[in-house]
């Protein structure tokens, strides 16, 4: 890791070794981060134990602080040179370091001014289960390039889609984009995960009142652009090309294959995008719904930044199915599915479905994750 983290751009201090057979997370990152002065990550090889991964992120997410990697086993036995590119690639950006950005020949339009690109989904339990909550997150991006973001977590009512407290989640990553900017937002670009068409009113006309009297509530003056798009993967919707026209061994669509006619409604904004590369099996294109759209952009401006957003996914060098904001937000409310494995009981947090919308308060992320900026990407 340290000889191929140098060949990209990544300096490694020299390593501390811990116990080979660690006792409880809580008390074994708590003893390195008391042993070793400025640690900031906790490289942990485990076996196929979910328990054990969900103690040691519930640990070192809310209790202690601390990033940490979780490496299986068998992949340092297999040691692949791409596993370990994977692997840095997490690091550096759970660190605060940026793995890509859009080129300039290619940067959308909206980045020309201050914008933040927002995320949200909602992580639902199983549908024979309405003891658990749903828990609703919220990203937001947080510097010109659209490639750092913070995070907001929220319990709310078991299996209700709408997110409750939008307007305050959105007021914090407000706040916290002018705090590390200096400038405020000329537009704020929504990518909604998980709404089903039957949704998309109720969707709509709760959760972009409350985006607005977010900013209001920030300044009487403020109104800046909003765009709000539902991204959809939930279709049969497929396409295919001529066979000497395809790409790679299953001659699949090339990746940036956009539909906006002919299948798509008469007359509202949607659009269908295959923005990845199909390695296996036939590409699944994801279906774009453009509920609203204050800012101007046409047609075309909203097709290009949602395939320039796909790209900018710090996992991976290659374009993903979704745009990055959709895709993390899916990924930071699957670890707050991780953090509450274990019930918590809480006056805010209520556990069982018709309770109120509330911070994750015995099991928030620690401060010392959500105040330090370098550090907010927990959940990738």
């Amino acid at each position: 890791m340290m000889k191929m983290g140098q060949k990209m751009g990544m300096t490694f201090g020299k390593p501390h070794f811990g116990s080979e057979r660690p006792c409880e997370p809580s008390i074994e990152l708590e003893g390195l981060k008391k042993k070793i002065p400025g640690l900031k990550i906790v490289l942990l090889i485990l076996g196929n134990s979910e328990s054990l991964y969900a103690q040691v992120k519930k640990a070192g997410d809310t209790e202690i602080g601390m990033m940490t990697q979780c490496v299986r086993s068998h992949n340092v036995m297999k040691c692949s040179p791409a596993t370990v590119s994977n692997i840095l690639l997490k690091i550096n950006a759970k660190l605060g370091g940026t793995n890509n950005i859009i080129g300039l020949g290619s940067r959308p339009v909206v980045l020309t001014s201050p914008v933040i690109f927002l995320g949200a989904d909602v992580n639902h339990p199983a549908a024979e289960d309405c003891s658990r909550p749903s828990l609703a997150a919220v990203v937001g991006s947080m510097d010109k390039f659209a490639s750092k973001y913070s995070v907001e977590v929220r319990i709310q009512e078991c299996r209700k889609e709408v997110i409750e407290d939008l307007e305050e989640m959105t007021m914090s990553l407000l706040r916290e984009f002018y705090r590390r900017t200096r400038c405020k937002p000329k537009r704020i670009i929504m990518y909604r995960d998980g709404v089903s068409e039957s949704q998309f009113a109720k969707v709509l006309s709760y959760e972009l009142q409350a985006m607005r009297r977010a900013c209001t509530r920030l300044e009487a003056s403020y109104e800046p652009a909003i765009t709000f798009i539902v991204v959809q993967k939930g279709h049969h919707t497929r396409f295919y090309c001529n066979k000497d026209d395809g790409v790679g061994k299953n001659k699949n669509i090339p990746p940036g294959t956009t539909v906006d006619e002919s299948i798509t409604h008469p007359y509202e904004r949607d659009f269908f995008l295959c923005s990845h590369q199909g390695i296996q099996g036939t590409s699944k294109p994801s279906h774009y719904c453009v509920l609203w759209d204050d800012s101007d952009m046409n047609a075309d401006q909203i097709q290009q930044m949602s395939y320039a957003m796909c790209h900018l996914n710090s996992r991976s060098t290659r374009s993903i199915s979704v745009p990055a904001p959709a895709r993390y937000a899916h990924l930071a409310a699957s670890r707050a599915k991780v953090h509450l494995r274990t019930p918590i009981q809480s006056d805010s947090a209520p556990m069982a479905s018709g309770g109120e919308a509330g911070h994750i308060s015995n099991n928030e992320i620690r401060e010392a994750i959500r105040t330090d900026p370098t550090l907010q990407m927990y959940f990738l």
